[in-house]
């Protein structure tokens, strides 16, 4: 039986809902929304900025596929999806912003930040490079997923690197 202190409905009693449980489905619905508008948004922006300025190129961790995929066919030498090759989509990126490209990179958070920390420091960081990191699930955002897409420290271990300059949403 609930505590005192909580006030819930004899039918939510007797279907086993908690008023935890109820905040926390109410919570996984607003972030599920809010994380789909944010993708949306980040898609049709990015999608923008592509088709305005040919000096933009998109590299994909493989993941936005589903949504870049008219940009991979009609604009296949500026649009690519890499794949699970992080460092090595880190230093593509490095070699593109050197002959004055400008390059977004996306994948998910602990595949930039933790796996090809050293090219962004070394490649971007300490020859002052321009270049965009976008990603998706830090800190414990992918949970189901297992420890590997766990990225706790993204935000600190990227303000290690010099010029880095970071933005995020704040969803207060």
């Amino acid at each position: 039986f609930p505590s005192h202190d909580t006030e819930l409905s004899w039918k939510e009693i007797v279907n086993g809902i908690t008023k935890h449980q109820m905040q926390n489905r109410c919570r996984q619905c607003l972030q599920k929304w809010r994380t789909t508008d944010m993708r949306k948004q980040f898609t049709k922006t990015l999608k923008e900025i592509l088709y305005s300025d040919d000096k933009t190129v998109l590299l994909l961790g493989d993941i936005g596929v589903y949504g870049f995929s008219d940009e991979l066919k009609n604009i296949p030498n500026r649009a690519y999806n890499i794949g699970i090759l992080e460092q090595t989509t880190i230093g593509l990126a490095a070699g593109l912003s050197k002959s004055g490209l400008v390059p977004f990179v996306h994948t998910i958070a602990p595949f930039i930040v933790e796996r090809a920390l050293e090219q962004i420091k070394l490649d971007f960081g300490y020859q002052e490079l321009n270049g965009n990191f976008i990603s998706v699930g830090g800190s414990y955002d992918f949970t189901g997923l297992g420890c590997t897409h766990h990225c706790p420290a993204d935000i600190s271990l990227l303000l290690t690197i010099p010029k880095m300059e970071i933005l995020y949403r704040d969803w207060e």
